[in-house]
C-alpha cells in the first residue's frame, strides 16, 4: 500500500459478528457451534444429518443455522446410545 493511507479505525470494526446461539450445554461443541452455524448458512446443504447427537448441541446449532438463514435444508440426527430403559 505505497503511497495510499490505511483507515486504522476500519479495521478495528467487525464485520463479522457471531450468531446468537440459543442451546449452550457447556459440551466438547461448545465453542465450535459459532462455526456450525456459519457452516450451515455458508454451505446452504439441502439435507443434513448428524450421526452420534449425544444431547444435540452441534445439531441444533445446525437447525438454528437453517432456521435463521431461511434455508430449506432438511435435519436428520441418529443418536448412537439407545434411550434407557425404564
Amino acid at each position: 500500500m505505497i503511497g495510499s493511507e490505511v483507515n486504522f479505525a476500519e479495521l478495528l470494526a467487525p464485520t463479522h459478528t457471531a450468531p446468537n446461539i440459543r442451546r449452550y450445554l457447556g459440551g466438547a461443541w461448545s465453542m465450535h457451534l459459532p462455526f456450525a452455524w456459519d457452516l450451515v448458512r455458508e454451505l446452504q446443504p439441502r439435507i443434513l444429518v448428524e450421526l452420534g447427537v449425544y444431547k444435540g448441541e452441534s445439531y441444533f446449532a445446525f437447525c438454528q443455522s437453517a432456521e435463521e438463514n431461511a434455508l430449506a435444508t432438511l435435519c436428520y440426527c441418529q443418536s448412537a446410545r439407545p434411550a434407557p430403559l425404564r
